[in-house]
């Protein structure tokens, strides 16, 4: 990692500085002396670039004493700066990292070191239109949301591994803290078995990957938590990356929705093993969308009856007797809670027109607002999403181009821009705030 070595009046001026507590302030002729311009701002999270740790020190110069290291992929909070160096061209910036405040570069005059953590989503590319990795096979990406930027994150993972044996990826999740990536990797034959299915773990630039938990598979609701996978034959190895060190714990698994014979919809609570009966034949023939509220309190259901006619219904997990939502169209599959479990996301659908109406739900009056309505151009609107923050909402809808591609709007509809990004139908998660 690239060290900083001031001239001593330079250094003499930001030490005085530091110690009177005060912050180091940006002179013109300071400023022209930094070739890459500062990108992280005050109270913002940043992320360290790479595997490669960055160093943490006791004041903006690097003949200052070195008083840690921010691990490769490691997130901090930037508390003041930025600070040039005009003798080496470097920002500073004062940040706490794990608790400890110290000063670490943004970069030297030619590469970035750190950068800022801005809104961004995790998405599988369009497997039959992705600009990298192999044709025929949905690779990971990441878009930023602020500068467009858009990732490719799992290029270097071959899609024939041998002769007949495929990798294809599954569901995927970000930790808790938003510094790594899980996801899930199946390998198998076509039409015929699946040999392995682990999951792994990689920093928010692709790099860093390693096997997180062999013959598991990340839960359905983007959470960060597994459930066993399934294979039909387990006799193979899991993909050549090195086992994790020091992993994030799992979360609670929370509930696992499924479809018991004679079409008896029931829940499973992972982490106690309890079943929940959520459904009998008296209000519907099929469980066809489920989704749990944040809070574990509430599923909302998606049902058919015989006649292939969809219903939404809220069910409370501790007292299961399910209530119908009146609804002006009938619901797709498409369903999605706000952070704060007092709001629900339903997608409804005329098939005759073409038309889809994206309906947010208040689940304690039951009030009902459309924050969005077009047409589907063949592809359903698919996986709406809250940001963290509940100020954002992101979903996959058909374009007149013919393939879905992401879409963000605010929570109340204003603001929608639909982004450059094909996308495969299903998955969308907000990156961690």
């Amino acid at each position: 990692m690239y060290r900083l070595r001031a001239s001593k009046p330079h250094l003499v001026w930001f030490l005085l500085a530091f110690c009177l507590g005060t912050v180091p302030f940006v002179t013109a002729q300071s400023a022209s002396a930094c070739a890459l311009p500062p990108r992280l701002t005050i109270g913002q999270r940043g992320q360290v670039i790479g595997t490669s740790p960055n160093n943490l020190r006791a004041a903006p110069a690097r003949s200052a004493d070195l008083i840690g290291m921010i691990d490769g992929g490691g997130l901090f909070t930037v508390l003041a700066g930025a600070a040039c160096d005009p003798t080496s061209g470097i920002n500073w910036w004062q940040v706490d990292y794990a608790g400890q405040t110290g000063w670490t570069a943004e970069g030297d005059s030619q590469n970035y070191f750190v950068e800022p953590i801005n809104p961004a989503l995790l998405y599988r590319t369009d497997e039959l239109v992705t600009g990298a990795g192999e044709e025929g096979r949905a690779d990971l990406a990441l878009v930023d949301l602020v500068t467009g930027e858009n990732r490719v994150l799992t290029t270097n993972i071959p899609q024939e591994l041998s002769a007949g044996q495929l990798v294809r990826l599954g569901m995927f999740a970000w930790t808790p803290a938003g510094d790594k990536i899980a996801f899930t990797a199946e390998i198998y034959e076509p039409f015929i078995r699946t040999i392995d299915q682990s999951v792994y773990l990689m920093n928010p630039d692709g790099s860093g990957k390693c096997l997180l938990a062999e013959d598991m598979t990340i839960i359905e609701n983007g959470l960060y938590a597994v459930m066993p996978s399934e294979p039909t034959e387990s006799d193979g190895a899991p993909l050549d990356f090195p086992t994790c060190e020091n992993p994030s714990p799992f979360l609670p698994s929370g509930y696992r929705f499924m479809v018991e014979p004679v079409q008896i919809g029931v829940a499973f609570n992972q982490t106690t093993g309890d079943r929940i009966q959520l459904t009998d034949r008296t209000i519907g023939d099929a469980l066809y969308g489920s989704r749990v509220s944040p809070d574990q309190t509430t599923a909302a259901l998606v049902l058919s009856d015989k006649d292939y006619h969809y219903s939404l219904f809220l069910t409370p997990l501790a007292n299961p007797q399910p209530q119908l939502v009146t609804l002006d169209a009938e619901p797709t599959t498409a369903l999605g809670w706000s952070p704060d479990s007092q709001s629900l996301l339903v997608a409804t659908q005329d098939d005759l027109s073409g038309i889809v109406l994206l309906v947010r739900i208040n689940a304690v009056t039951g009030e009902q607002t459309v924050i969005y309505e077009g047409e589907t151009y063949g592809y359903d609107l698919s996986a709406p999403v809250w940001s963290p923050s509940g100020e954002q909402i992101a979903f996959s809808i058909g374009t007149e181009a013919g393939e879905p591609h992401l879409t963000v709007m605010n929570a109340d509809g204003s603001d929608l821009r639909q982004l450059d990004t094909p996308i495969s139908h299903g998955q969308i998660v907000w990156r961690p705030e």
